[in-house]
């Protein structure tokens, strides 16, 4: 009897010390700086937690370091982080040297930018320059023209340029160029093709095709009489696009395509161009932004060339949209609905941005838009600005491009979204633009402020206010 009972009086204790174990149950925190000596934590004692025990920390970098991230147990890019009596935490703290940082740099976070320095393009200068992402210019480049709006280095190191000829009031719409030249990084012309009479003008953008020839728009006048007979509701002349292909060892132009052989309208029912815009989505509806008084109703501003594809992509402003058009036509081929290796011609092979162009309720996904580029190397997916003129705020867009570029009056082939970027602080109504860095980041280059550049997740790691107010594009240099 004795012996049951002192076994029920242990097995009790053994029970009483289980439970009180339990009830002191706590969890560690073990926090280490990277690198070390480089910051302090509030509060120094920071654990063991208590169940239902409930702690903020916050790391303040010494002087010279800058907080980067908490990585371990929790995840977080924000100085402060909260930590709850529920499991043990094992955290890393890293920071970062800061380097020398010119006063135009607004945010630098050193690990997750890219390295590389950047070309900034001058919105309407005869310069521009190489940045490093400390903010400094490394090299600036000058010409004998103001600039056109884009220019390239090359990968031997020369410049390919659209530059301005003398003011003229004929073409007075931004962006105007006419000067299509070549030269070294002294400014010594190699190649020069003028396009500026007084019905055209070479404008905005030019692409170096992989066969050495030159590809740029062109703003191409309509006479009142003209345009009124391919049912244009004007009272003056319109200005239309047109883009054209340069051999440099010629200079003759050995392929154009004319958005004018491409039209449709539904307002003038004797005008060749009569018929049903949704019906006829490879076509252009002349008559879209028939309200705008000066005739540039169309203004498109960047063009990239598709060498997988042989297509060429157009950013097309005033239409908030891109239109595709088929670069393995003959120039006979180009002034019809027939032909090359798409067999619709001149036509648009596919067109995306703004359905209402083309007479489609679906929403439109850009705002005005500029600097179509492709944005990986299979030539699946494209970056944009879209300026945002209407909220004012812009937007830069990664879209993946359906794997057949079709138009079907019955169903939207649209591209679908892989990723977007917005800030209330960007905005600039006109120009601006977005590239892919090779660590994946993406430089955008708002054309009234500078530059941001931003990591697949949204997290701004650079942003730096440009040394002047404007700026056409950035792209990446390598030093």
């Amino acid at each position: 009897m004795n012996t049951l009972r002192l076994y029920t009086a242990i097995s009790c204790l053994f029970l009483f010390l289980s439970c009180v174990e339990n009830e002191i149950e706590t969890f560690n925190v073990a926090i280490d700086i990277q690198p070390h000596g480089s910051a302090t934590i509030e509060p120094e004692v920071y654990g063991p937690l208590f169940p239902g025990d409930s702690i903020s920390i916050t790391i303040t970098p010494h002087e010279g370091f800058q907080f980067d991230q908490w990585s371990g147990s929790v995840s977080s890019f924000e100085e402060t982080i909260t930590l709850l009596g529920t499991q043990d935490y094992d955290l890393t703290a890293s920071l970062f040297d800061v380097p020398e940082l010119s006063e135009q740099v607004q945010v630098y976070i050193g690990p997750r930018i890219d390295p590389n320095p950047i070309h900034a393009v001058r919105l309407g200068s005869s310069s521009s320059a190489i940045i490093d992402k400390q903010g400094y210019i490394l090299n600036e480049y000058f010409f004998e023209n103001r600039l056109g709006n884009d220019l390239e280095i090359l990968p031997n190191g020369e410049f390919l340029g659209i530059f301005k000829t003398d003011d003229r009031d004929d073409f007075s719409f931004g962006g105007s160029g006419g000067i299509l030249r070549r030269v070294t990084a002294d400014n010594q012309t190699l190649w020069e093709y003028t396009i500026a009479s007084e019905t055209e003008l070479a404008h905005h953008d030019l692409e170096l095709l992989p066969n050495g020839n030159v590809l740029t728009m062109v703003w191409e006048e309509i006479p009142t009489e003209q345009a009124q007979a391919l049912g244009a509701q004007t009272q003056g002349p319109i200005y239309t696009e047109k883009l054209v292909e340069i051999d440099p060892n010629t200079n003759q132009i050995v392929w154009q395509w004319r958005s004018v052989e491409h039209l449709v309208q539904d307002v003038d029912e004797h005008a060749s161009t009569y018929g049903s815009i949704r019906e006829n989505q490879r076509k252009i509806n002349i008559n879209y932004n028939s309200d705008m008084e000066n005739g540039d109703w169309m203004h498109a501003n960047g063009i990239t060339y598709d060498h997988k594809r042989d297509l060429i992509f157009m950013t097309v402003n005033f239409y908030d949209e891109v239109w595709v058009i088929d670069h393995s036509t003959t120039t006979a081929q180009a002034s019809t609905p027939i032909g090359g290796d798409y067999a619709v011609g001149g036509d648009l092979v596919y067109r995306f941005g703004n359905p209402a162009a083309y007479g489609s309720d679906t929403p439109s996904i850009f705002n005005r838009v500029h600097h179509p580029n492709f944005s990986n190397d299979s030539h699946t997916q494209m970056l944009f600005y879209s300026n945002g003129i209407d909220a004012e705020q812009s937007t830069v867009f990664e879209l993946q491009l359906p794997f057949q570029l079709v138009l079907d009056p019955e169903h939207e082939y649209l591209p679908t979204e892989v990723w977007r970027f917005t800030d209330p602080e960007l905005y600039n109504r006109i120009v601006s633009g977005a590239v892919k860095l090779p660590n994946g980041n993406v430089l955008i280059c708002e054309g009234d402020f500078g530059f941001w550049e931003v990591t697949p997740a949204g997290q701004v790691v650079w942003k730096m206010q440009g040394y002047q107010s404007g700026f056409w594009r950035a792209y990446l240099s390598k030093p």
